[in-house]
Order: C-alpha cells, then sequence, then structure tokens
C-alpha cells in the first residue's frame, strides 16, 4: 500500500509540474484515485457493485477524457 501511494503521489507532482495549472491534474488525480479503488474494492475484496455506481464510474472516466484533452490552438497563441 505505501508502494502505491508513493507511486501515486510521485505521478500526481510530476503531473503538476508539467502542468500550466492545477486543476486538470488534479481533477484526473481525484477521479482516477476514486475509480481504481473502486475496481481494486470489487475485484479483490468481492465488494458489492450496484448498476448505479458502474454508471457513476463511467461518467468519472467520461468527465477525465474531456479534461485530458488538449486544448485547440487559437489564432491568437
Amino acid at each position: 500500500m505505501v508502494l502505491a501511494n508513493t507511486w501515486g503521489c510521485r505521478h500526481y507532482l510530476r503531473s503538476l509540474d508539467a502542468a500550466s495549472n492545477s486543476a486538470a491534474p488534479t481533477v484526473i488525480s481525484a477521479a482516477s484515485s476514486y475509480v481504481l479503488s473502486g475496481v481494486i474494492g470489487i475485484t479483490l475484496f468481492d465488494e458489492a457493485s450496484s448498476l448505479r455506481w458502474w454508471v457513476g464510474a463511467m461518467l468519472i472516466v467520461f468527465g477525465l477524457a474531456l479534461v485530458a484533452q488538449p486544448r485547440p490552438k487559437t489564432k491568437e497563441e
């Protein structure tokens, strides 16, 4: 568990360093942590999951895809 947290913090700090603002890395880190902990709980610990949880997880992944897309360049840049 300590190694997983260390790995996650390391990559989060690297993404903060590479990003132009802190919003995208923060949203991506929080959402991916939520989804991964849910999937690990379901697969490793045989926790129950409902259709509502899966729909919410898919919406979170869809939101991650929207946040992670590169911004189109404008003529002013």
